[in-house]
């Protein structure tokens, strides 16, 4: 089973998901729920001027049965086709397992390094900082840092399925579109927070930016995309994206 990459945030919103239901349907309606995600298309097409290049990892097959490894046009309706031959990150029907920040803890005994035992080995228990915040896993206070028996958090990036505690089916993978064409509806199952209450002229917040208010859905979701993807791909240049539906399959 491939993984894929979740932020602590949008962990949570997943696990507010009631498993096996499609469309989702949130356990706590109160609170944010999440059923897409939008991954970048790879390669992005070039822009220059009106010219539009897009240049293939290997050869393309087109709407119109022609095989290229480049493709021009001044057409972005041409390109979006184009870009829809690109093969997807994800299978309709495949399962994923949910990577996340984590750490693993011993809970009776160190491992013996020495003979080349790991946690893994030991009884342990597996901390996720999606559900504590803490600077460091295990209990270990702020300023601990220094000391070299401190547990540190582990990358998401390199969880091993055994670790992990969602379990989630790909339901629908769009055509490629812009990032910048999400609508208010898309930005809430993207699971951002919206509150209708009236109360608040911007009602919409980001969970990774110190929940910040937006005005809308849109914005929020902006905000949140630039904190992810650094300076090569922001909002403001509106790269292709794949927008992903996802049902939550197991939740442990």
């Amino acid at each position: 089973m491939r993984g894929i990459v979740m932020t602590g945030p949008s962990v949570l919103a997943l696990r507010n998901c009631v498993p096996g239901q499609w469309p989702a349907v949130p356990i706590d309606a109160a609170k944010p729920f999440k059923w897409q995600t939008r991954r970048l298309c790879n390669p992005q097409p070039a822009v220059d001027g009106w010219r539009i290049t897009l240049e293939g990892k290997r050869p393309m097959r087109l709407p119109d049965g022609v095989v290229c490894s480049v493709f021009t046009t001044n057409d972005p309706a041409a390109m979006t086709e184009a870009m829809n031959c690109l093969p997807k990150p994800y299978r309709v029907g495949e399962l994923l397992y949910v990577k996340e920040t984590w750490a693993p803890i011993w809970t009776e005994y160190e491992p013996d390094t020495e003979a080349g035992q790991t946690v893994w080995d030991v009884p342990h228990r597996v901390e996720y900082r999606a559900d504590t915040g803490a600077r460091y896993p295990g209990g270990w206070p702020d300023d601990a840092g220094g000391d070299p028996a401190c547990a540190r958090w582990r990358s998401a990036r390199y969880m091993p399925e055994r670790a992990s505690r969602l379990t989630l089916r790909v339901m629908e993978v769009g055509a490629p579109e812009r990032v910048q064409s999400i609508s208010e509806e898309d930005a809430k199952a993207e699971g951002l927070e919206y509150v209708p209450d009236g109360i608040h002229t911007a009602c919409w917040r980001s969970p990774l930016l110190d929940y910040v208010w937006y005005r809308w859905g849109w914005a929020a979701f902006a905000a949140l995309w630039d904190s992810l993807h650094g300076k090569d791909h922001l909002w403001a240049s509106d790269p292709y994206v794949w927008p992903i539906s996802l049902m939550v399959v197991e939740a442990k």
